[in-house]
């Protein structure tokens, strides 16, 4: 399952302290599975936030796929559930029941969790198709340099053509090899943010590989839906999630 599951969590809002979060894209593709609501939810890559509500105290477990990873297990290519939140029984049928079911019935979190991975595995299990090995290539150099790779260069240097490469990358991430360039500066952008504070947002823009200041702002706030500024004053405790009043 390591192959295409990153990870798998479990999250306990005992005390919501706020109504809603706006959630930070990350490019990757989540399960999600309410078990106060009773739904599970496959959210495809985003380059764009979301509103999260989190009024409401709830229970949520999900798992986190690796690129290429979810396209396989869900059999669709990933450019059709871009920035689109889908109910998992259109994808799976009958087995989203059972992948809420047993979470469900389980008693602690250790066996929720186990519950989780055992019906994904046995998903997985059925599956003949392995992981494109350049869709990951490319996806973990443009993460590793989004401000100096050249996607032409990227494509030649993996022995195919720039077409083939966006065709290959949008079926197994979901979103063009220049989309996922451009998310990834932001990303950057984002866990560096307070170093602006030192030196300034045109330094810091140019460090980023941003053309300039404007450039930067007008690019953190596609990412977003927030100026770098707005994003500083209002963040919570985790970096993908901005608390929103009510």
């Amino acid at each position: 399952m390591e192959e295409f599951v990153h990870f798998v969590w479990l999250n306990r809002d005992e005390t919501p302290v706020c109504n809603a979060e706006l959630r930070m894209p990350t490019g990757d593709l989540d399960l999600v599975i309410d078990l106060g609501e009773e739904q599970s939810v496959v959210s495809g890559p985003s380059t764009r936030p979301f509103l999260l509500g989190t009024a409401v105290r709830r229970e949520v477990i999900g798992a986190v796929f690796r690129i290429g990873g979810a396209g396989a297990l869900l059999g669709v290519p990933l450019a059709e559930l871009r920035d689109r939140r889908v109910p998992l029984a259109e994808l799976w049928g009958s087995v989203a029941s059972e992948l809420l079911e047993r979470p469900l019935a389980a008693s602690s979190a250790e066996a929720k969790l186990d519950a989780l991975e055992q019906v994904l595995s046995a998903q997985l299990g059925q599956i003949a198709d392995r992981l494109h090995p350049v869709a990951g290539r490319a996806a973990a150099q443009i993460a590793r340099y989004p401000e100096r790779c050249r996607i032409a260069e990227l494509a030649e240097a993996l022995g195919l053509s720039a077409r083939r490469l966006e065709q290959v990358f949008g079926a197994e991430v979901g979103l063009t090899p220049k989309a996922y360039q451009r998310l990834h500066r932001f990303r950057q952008a984002l866990v560096g943010i307070d170093r602006a504070a030192e030196i300034g947002w045109a330094r810091f823009a140019l460090e980023r590989g941003y053309y300039d200041q404007s450039h930067f702002i007008g690019e953190f706030r596609a990412h977003s839906g927030l100026t770098p500024s707005e994003y500083v004053a209002s963040r919570g405790t985790e970096l993908n999630h901005v608390p929103i009043a009510a």
